[in-house]
Formats: structure tokens, C-alpha cells, sequence
């Protein structure tokens, strides 16, 4: 079975209308089948492809303004001009696709680091849900530890889409269900833990060099649908790779804390510039490993301390 999130119905790839294109910034890292192929290809490719990899580190040798090699001056990728979509490599074919693998399931949906999947979710006004896009079941049933992944996900969605509640309310309520509250996470040093992860950006760590993180738990109502599905996808992306109910608490609090550092940095009076702030955080905090398993170590520490 392949599930999937309904904010994700309308999701369309911007081409070369995308303001921050995926094959600029990036190091894009080659799996070994198509490090394979692009070895030993005949065709007038064939050269650029020896000169611009980097074999013994399996990725794109970057240009000078850290473009792929192959994005040519319309934006467009040469690979595909040449050899045809089906010969990129496994992440460029995938990106923006993210995939969480269960007993039963394959969870589908899409990084909001991409600026179309980003305002497909933020600007969605229904209520966030999963959805079935093909029904062939495996033939395994969910674990017991996955059963209740699924069931504290329906919980945290429940309290979360209550929008009977202020949004501020509810973000507190999860707090308190996951061990923390209100003071741990305004009193911790977000600048500087921000400003130690590494970074992609200049802009982004002017940003955050900017923002006074010192303040109470506070969202603007006028945003609440759009952090309510910015949460959403937080919880639908990462709860399902926990591995026990320590990482499903962190996991959950990367999204409430999330939440909590977006709005900071944010401090706008448009959905568009809440959708910019949103995409750069999940380009920074997100595609990196090291900075999220960096933030998800910051959670389990303020949770041990209560």
C-alpha cells in the first residue's frame, strides 16, 4: 500500500520558474548504479561527465556558485537534454520525494525545501489527512511499536487540527504532552545552537543572527491554518521513522519547537514570506542529517532536564 497526505493533491515541479532551484547549493551525492552508467557512457556527454564527478566521493563536482555542472544557463539540466530523465541519478529523479517505509505501508510525500511542495502545504485550508494512492497490500501487518506510532499520530493530529482552540493553545498542550513546557524552550540558546549547525546559506545565518528567539510562545492567528499544516507535515514526514518512544517524543517536539523558531524568524505580515522562511528552514535544518540528529540530541537533553 502507498499512502500519502492531501496537501500534497496539486503538487507541480515550478521548472524553470523556481526561485531556488534543487540543483544549486546543494551537494548532490550519486548512487553507484548511476555512477556506474555515467562512467562508461558513448555520447557527447561523455566527457563533461568524466571531468565534472567526482568518482571517488560519488557527487556532482559543484561549480564556483555552487551549481551542478550539468544546469545549464536556461536553468535546464543537460543529463535530461542528452541521456533522457530516466538516466538521472536516484536523487535528482526522486527530490522532492521523500518516503517513510512501514510493515504494511510506503508513506509518500514531498520536502517543503522544495518551494512548490512548501506552498502546496502551507497554503492548503482543510484538514490534513492521509490519503491511500495505491491499495495493493504487503502482505506484513504494522509491528506493535508501528501501531502505536500510527495511533500517537492520530492523537498529536487530533489536538493539533482542534481549531476550536487558538493555535497557541494547542502548540502548549502538545508541549506539555511530550514533558516540556512554555519556559524550557524559550529560556534554551536557540541563537546559538542555531548559528553552530552548518549551514547552506548566508542569508539564512543573517536571519537567525537577527531574530530575538528570547520571547513567550507566541503565534499570530492570522497564521494559524498555515502553521497548523506546516506542523502536519513536520508529524507526517518524521514520526513514522521512529525507532522507539524516546525518538517518537523528539521527533514530535522537533515539530512543536519547530513551530516556535519558524514564527521568530519569520515575524511577517505575508504568507509568502512565511512560506520563504519555512522552505529555508527545512533546507537548513532538514536536508541536513547531521544538523537534525544535532536538533533531535537538543530535545532529548531539555526533556531529561524536567
Amino acid at each position: 500500500m502507498i499512502t500519502s497526505v492531501n496537501f500534497y493533491k496539486n503538487f507541480r515541479c515550478a521548472n524553470t520558474k523556481c526561485k531556488h532551484n534543487c540543483c544549486i547549493g546543494w551537494t548532490i551525492n550519486i548512487n553507484r548504479k548511476s555512477l556506474e552508467y555515467y562512467k562508461n557512457v558513448k555520447s557527447d556527454l561523455s566527457e563533461r561527465l568524466k571531468k565534472d564527478i567526482d568518482y571517488e566521493n560519488a557527487s556532482f563536482k559543484l561549480t564556483g556558485d555552487k551549481r551542478c555542472p550539468f544546469l545549464n544557463k536556461d536553468n535546464l539540466c543537460d543529463i535530461i537534454i542528452s541521456l533522457g530523465k530516466d538516466k538521472l541519478c536516484r536523487i535528482c529523479r526522486d527530490h522532492p520525494v521523500y518516503r517513510n517505509f512501514l510493515s504494511d505501508r510506503t508513506e509518500l510525500g514531498y520536502g517543503i525545501a522544495c518551494e512548490n511542495a512548501c506552498k502546496n502545504v502551507l497554503e492548503f485550508t482543510g484538514k490534513a489527512e492521509e490519503v491511500i494512492i495505491n491499495n495493493r497490500k504487503k502482505s506484513t501487518d504494522l509491528t506493535a511499536f508501528e501501531r502505536k506510532i500510527i495511533s500517537f499520530r492520530m492523537k498529536i493530529l487530533k489536538i493539533v487540527q482542534n481549531r476550536k482552540m487558538p493555535f497557541e493553545t494547542r502548540l502548549l498542550k502538545l508541549l506539555s504532552i511530550c514533558g516540556l513546557n512554555n519556559d524550557t524552550v524559550k529560556n534554551y540558546d536557540w541563537k546559538t545552537f542555531l548559528l553552530s549547525l552548518e549551514t547552506l546559506s548566508d542569508e539564512w545565518v543573517e536571519a537567525v543572527r537577527k531574530t530575538d528567539f528570547d520571547k513567550i510562545l507566541f503565534i499570530n492567528e492570522k497564521f494559524a491554518t498555515p502553521f497548523e499544516q506546516l506542523f502536519c507535515y513536520f508529524i507526517f514526514r518524521h514520526l513514522s521513522s521512529a525507532i522507539d518512544k524516546s525518538d517518537l517524543i523528539s521527533k514530535t517536539l522537533f515539530a512543536v519547537v519547530s513551530i516556535f523558531l519558524i514564527d521568530k524568524i519569520f515575524q511577517g505580515n505575508n504568507l509568502e514570506d512565511l512560506e520563504d522562511v519555512s522552505r529555508e528552514y527545512s533546507a537548513e535544518i532538514e536536508y541536513s542529517e547531521d544538523n537534525f540528529n544535532a536538533f533531535l540530541d537538543v530535545l532529548d537533553e531539555l526533556s531529561l532536564k524536567l
